[in-house]
């Protein structure tokens, strides 16, 4: 079977996690690491997670700041936070 996935879709996933719009708990829940097909976003969540667990605000700095703990400076997952501003910017756009 084929696997079906849309990196765009996950981007925008993640970019709601972080508009602070909404409560990020409430829907992470929802989802598991395993959900995102694309392993930066995969990362990403995993780093939304512990933001999360830990009581923490999760934004785009903080965010980075809970990567750069994990992984060290990998430039990939670095490079995939503006990509998120993006999809959260378009995402406020529309849920206003």
């Amino acid at each position: 079977m084929t696997a079906f996935y849309n990196h765009e879709a996950e981007g925008a996933v993640l970019a709601a996690l972080t508009t602070g719009r909404r409560d990020p708990a409430q829907y992470a829940v929802q989802l598991t690491s395993e959900d995102f097909h694309n392993p930066e976003y995969r990362a990403v969540f995993q780093a939304i997670q512990q933001l999360i667990t830990s009581n923490q605000s999760v934004t785009l700095v903080t965010i980075a700041d809970t990567l750069n703990k994990t992984a060290g400076n990998d430039a990939a997952l670095i490079a995939t936070l503006p990509a998120l501003r993006a999809h959260a910017v378009v995402g406020w756009a529309i849920d206003s």
